[in-house]
């Protein structure tokens, strides 16, 4: 009976086989890779604009520039320069909005490549974990081989809360970005 059953073609919805008993994942319409890649990066795209007030609002709070978030990540592209003026520059603030939006997108996508079609509760907890993964990644290896002078300056505490709060914003929109 078991090779009966293994031989039959999937119904919707089924990812596998083991032991004869379908392994399926709860899906409500079709999921595919795109749209759980799309859900990501909307939810990545709002998370990372949480983070990022956070992170120049913090900044002000202890005394920095509302602009320093933005410019740090600027340094990925053009240098420790910006670093340089704490006021505003047009240039360095834009490629610091960008690549930190494109980076957020794309670790957004990967969130929803990872989770799929799991269910809201798990999803945030989840989120929360990524979020910490994110910070361990960009803190002990992203930041001190992209630009060490960054790293050095960026502030451990910040840094965790502002990863925590894009984790679990991405966390929270992922499942209702998968459905529409």
């Amino acid at each position: 009976m078991t090779e009966e059953r293994e031989n039959q073609p999937r119904e919707e919805g089924e990812v596998g086989r083991r032991g004869g008993y379908a392994v399926s994942v709860p899906v409500a319409g079709r999921l595919t890779a795109g749209r759980v890649i799309s859900a990501g990066v909307v939810a990545g795209l709002i998370g990372g604009v949480g983070q990022a007030l956070y992170m120049m609002l913090a900044s002000v709070a202890m005394g920095g520039t509302l602009w320093s978030p933005v410019k740090g990540i600027s340094t990925m592209v053009l240098g420790t320069a910006p670093l340089q003026s704490p006021a505003f520059e047009a240039g360095p603030v834009l490629i610091g909005v960008v690549v930190h939006l494109v980076i957020m997108a794309l670790l957004g996508g990967l969130f929803g490549l990872i989770v799929g079609a799991i269910a809201r509760g798990l999803s945030v907890l989840l989120g929360l974990v990524y979020g910490l993964a994110v910070w361990l990644l960009s803190q002990f290896v992203f930041w001190p081989l992209v630009q060490p002078t960054t790293a050095a300056m960026i502030n451990t505490g910040v840094a965790v809360v502002s990863l925590v709060i894009y984790g679990v914003l991405l966390g929270v929109l992922y499942p209702s970005f998968r459905r529409s």
